[in-house]
């Protein structure tokens, strides 16, 4: 009798864990496709000497305060463009809207080369020549003795304005001082 009983009761939980085991097994899984963007490339990656908040030593600058992630400036994701011309779907009012929607979060990296050197250059996805643009290259000077990084940064805006001579610190005191 004790046997009987036992395997009843192993038979009944198996019978009542079954539809359980069963509905995981064909449970679907939902997956949210990244956004097709034409032209994008793989993210891109800062230096881990950028990776940090700098803070600017302009007071007219357009960001007082600049933020550099792995793969982020200021929280929008940065992308390598592949293709420029495989943006020709903005040529089309639908076409740019709908770009301007999906990558208003995301940035361009690539690089510029000015008098002074070479820049790494952020600007919009799809972009023309009144839009704003974030140059940034690194530079050290001696402070008492010992030498500092910073970013030289170059701020464009509509036309020819823009900043030139913008230098963003590690700490707000040395903004602050220098």
């Amino acid at each position: 009798m004790k046997k009987s009983f036992k395997a009843g009761m192993i038979a009944a939980a198996l019978f009542a864990i079954a539809p359980m085991g069963v509905s995981m097994v064909n449970s679907s899984t939902t997956v949210h496709a990244d956004k097709v963007v034409p032209g994008r490339g793989k993210k891109y990656t800062f230096p881990k000497s950028w990776r940090r908040t700098w803070y600017a030593n302009n007071l007219k600058a357009r960001h007082k305060k600049i933020v550099f992630g792995v793969h982020t400036f200021n929280g929008k994701t940065v992308y390598h463009q592949i293709d420029e011309n495989a943006t020709a779907e903005q040529n089309s009012q639908k076409g740019y809207d709908r770009l301007t929607k999906i990558t208003k979060n995301m940035l361009i990296g690539d690089y510029s080369l000015l008098e002074d050197g070479k820049y790494v250059t952020l600007h919009p996805w799809h972009w023309n020549y009144t839009m704003k643009w974030d140059l940034f290259q690194p530079r050290t000077m001696k402070i008492k003795g010992k030498k500092v990084m910073y970013l030289k940064g170059v701020e464009t805006g509509e036309g020819d304005e823009g900043i030139n001579n913008i230098k963003f610190f590690k700490s707000r005191r040395l903004a602050k001082k220098y």
